[in-house]
């Protein structure tokens, strides 16, 4: 227990060393600022093009009233992008230690292997919360500032699984990591299994089973479907997430470090 914890220690002050947690808070901010302050600006923006679009033959564009939904809407289109921000910064978390052979000393110390794949996990786990959890608050506050949030619905259930989404992420960027040997395998294994996901996705009766139909929460804010909706879907990713976290035990334990 002592080497787990001292090993988090580790982890944790690789952190603030790298700024990496500095960047992904900014980028949380700024990506949480971003949603209500696009749904804002962007009438004022067609109102003031609007001139210019009519000079070029371009007219009758209308939009919509823009309330709390329009702003949430904005969230989860942008929502995905934090995701691969982590994924592209945390790529490395493993295949760095591998080029370096940081981790041959630790394991030669007595640390067994499992508990370094843990506490990589537990870190990234941990940041990725405090990340989206900036992010989420942030658009809800300036959403309530601007409009009512009282008129969306199962706001904080559409949040739950996009952040579900994004641990289920992070089981396949660890298993990514105990797999290949560089960063880029890291990004292909893992962007790979999420596209084909969403090819899946194509086929009505598949859809409802895969873990991109977490992203589209969004659904819920309008009433447009129902939470039991999600529950296939959340079902097959907390299965397949176990999956890859013993998958990835059992395969970082047999690599060559």
């Amino acid at each position: 227990m002592r080497q787990l914890k001292a090993f988090i220690k580790k982890e944790w002050m690789e952190q603030f060393r790298t700024n990496k947690l500095l960047i992904i808070m900014i980028v949380s901010v700024m990506m949480g600022i971003m949603a209500p302050a696009v749904a804002k600006l962007t009438p004022v923006l067609f109102e003031t093009m609007a001139d210019t679009l009519a000079e070029q033959g371009i007219a009758g564009i209308e939009v919509g009233d823009v309330t709390a939904l329009t702003s949430w809407q904005q969230f989860y289109k942008n929502i995905s992008m934090l995701v691969i921000v982590f994924v592209i910064m945390y790529s490395g978390s493993y295949t760095t230690e591998y080029q370096r052979g940081t981790l041959i000393n630790i394991v030669t110390k007595g640390m067994s292997r499992t508990k370094i794949l843990v506490s990589k996990l537990l870190v990234q786990l941990v940041v990725w919360t405090m990340a989206y959890v900036v992010n989420f608050v942030t658009t809800y506050v300036y959403t309530e500032y601007y409009w009512d949030n009282s008129e969306v619905k199962n706001c904080i259930f559409a949040g739950v699984m996009v952040y579900i989404f994004g641990i289920w992420v992070i089981g396949l960027m660890t298993l990514a990591s105990s797999i290949g040997d560089t960063n880029m395998s890291v990004l292909l294994i893992t962007g790979g299994v999420v596209a084909v996901c969403y090819i899946l996705s194509i086929v009505p009766d598949v859809a409802e089973y895969m873990p991109t139909k977490l992203l589209g929460a969004v659904e819920l804010l309008n009433g447009a479907v129902d939470v039991e909706t999600y529950a296939k879907a959340t079902i097959v990713v907390v299965m397949t997430y176990l999956m890859t976290i013993i998958g990835s035990v059992l395969c970082f334990n047999k690599k060559r470090i």
